[in-house]
């Protein structure tokens, strides 16, 4: 058996979709750190509305997850707050059905897994950016 497995979970098209949608998520894992380390760095540096500005970024984070889920079931819901978004935008050509549709749903909730989490990646990089004594700086 050994190696005939491994190439058959590389060489099966059920396999090969696992590690294509797994894809979207480590994609949204990767533009996570890259936001927050940006985030972080901007608001280490003392700027007027500092405060409201780290707790708007990490508020998302200390919500409940059920709440978030039923708050984006709406947001990408058909006719929902996207839709008119992209409306008023004058892009009403990109509204379609995001939840139901296989090729925008992994999008969708790559974009909910980032806004999520990207709190807790940027309060790290901060508080690990504050701990560096000034004379290093």
């Amino acid at each position: 058996m050994g190696w005939a497995n491994y190439v058959h979970v590389f060489t099966n098209e059920t396999y090969r979709n696992v590690f294509k949608t797994a894809g979207y998520y480590l994609a949204a894992g990767v533009l996570q750190q890259i936001i927050s380390l940006a985030l972080a760095v901007l608001l280490s540096k003392p700027v007027k509305g500092n405060s409201i500005f780290k707790g708007i970024i990490f508020f998302p984070f200390i919500m409940n997850g059920v709440a978030v889920a039923l708050t984006y079931r709406i947001f990408y819901q058909p006719d929902g707050a996207f839709d008119v978004l992209l409306n008023a935008l004058g892009s009403g050509g990109l509204v379609r059905i995001w939840l139901s549709n296989p090729g925008t749903v992994n999008w969708a909730l790559g974009y909910v897994f980032l806004w999520k989490n990207v709190g807790y990646s940027f309060l790290i990089y901060l508080g690990t950016m504050q701990s560096i004594s000034k004379e290093y700086l």
